[in-house]
């Protein structure tokens, strides 16, 4: 499939054509609006990147052996290469990681890997492929939709778009009817016990609606009254706990999913975790170090806090965790 704005690694890059004018394509002087602005419409596929949940991993970019330059690209997790891999992703065949992984994390990461994990991790992604399959293609036919003229509804944050070209939002079917409105894919994979809670600050409710950055860095008090009072989040919260309750999809009691996605993810980069997190079931002041993010013990207790914001945090009256020093090892 193409891709209308993709990335190179470094850049983000798209290509479009002249917009749309009435019923066709507009002329140069009718799509050009002033001096700096001009309609477009692009010409291939967006991804869309849903805000809030993570997923397990259909493929990503495998591995190479230490030494050899990574062009393995978005390997199937099927592929008994990932086995290999997860297996025993601390050997010194592989990478080591920079900068170190600190042992408690090491430690963790040793009991979530190990011989039939890569398995378990592609189960779990084509159940959740197959469950958004599903749900979309029930809303479309509930309203008697095709796939000429079904329409999504995106709600966007303070991230429009990610480093990979994708857009960053929460996706539901077009409903006039309120009514009739589902809540959105994000939530309904939450509930089915079919995708992580992965929130990242300050794309998600309540914060995704202030104005600006510094409005939405509260100090711990009133940050904390604002987790309170955040029905959606709240909502996605408890689905969680729910789906655990209720033993559903990666909280299955006979193959619950071993290793998180982000871990998946940060293990075959060979780098630690960067964002720092705080804990939403928590009544501190207190911001964990990346690697720390072991001692939050429920995924939906976990907010997630690039570091570039941590300064605006800490001036709000957040205290910033450190890290004893990192102990790098290797299993032969």
């Amino acid at each position: 499939m193409g891709k209308a704005i993709f990335s190179n690694g470094n850049f983000i890059f798209g290509e479009s054509g002249l917009g749309r004018y009435g019923q066709g394509i507009g002329s140069v002087k009718q799509v050009t609006h002033d001096g700096d602005t001009v309609n477009v419409r692009l010409l291939d596929n967006l991804a869309i990147r849903f805000l809030g949940i993570d997923t397990p991993e259909t493929s990503f970019d495998l591995p190479e052996p230490a030494g050899e330059a990574n062009t393995l690209n978005f390997v199937s997790l099927g592929d008994d290469r990932w086995e290999n891999f997860l297996s025993n992703p601390f050997s010194s065949t592989w990478k080591t990681f920079s900068p170190p992984l600190h042992h408690d994390l090491h430690t963790h990461l040793s009991t979530a890997t190990g011989v039939g994990v890569a398995k378990n991790h592609h189960t779990h992604a084509k159940a959740a492929e197959d469950e958004l399959e599903r749900l979309i293609q029930e809303d479309f036919d509930s309203r008697g939709l095709s796939d000429e003229n079904g329409r999504f509804f995106m709600a966007f944050a303070n991230d429009v778009m990610d480093g990979y070209g994708r857009l960053l939002c929460y996706l539901n079917i077009q409903e006039p009817n309120a009514e009739r409105r589902p809540v959105t894919y994000n939530e309904r994979l939450l509930a089915s016990g079919m995708a992580v809670p992965y929130f990242i600050w300050p794309n998600i409710d309540p914060f995704r609606r202030e104005p600006s950055l510094a409005n939405a860095a509260l100090s711990p008090t009133a940050f904390r009254q604002r987790i309170a009072e955040s029905p959606t989040l709240s909502v996605s919260r408890a689905a969680v706990k729910q789906a655990r309750h209720d033993r559903k999809g990666i909280f299955s009691p006979t193959d619950p999913l071993m290793l998180l996605p982000f871990e998946l993810r940060f293990l075959a980069r060979r780098q630690p975790p960067s964002r720092w997190v705080i804990d939403l079931a928590a009544e501190d002041n207190r911001i964990y170090v990346p690697q720390r993010y072991i001692n939050i013990p429920n995924v939906e207790d976990r907010l997630f806090l690039p570091e570039e914001f941590v300064p605006l945090f800490t001036s709000k009256g957040w205290q910033a965790s450190t890290l004893e020093a990192p102990c790098q090892v290797a299993i032969a």
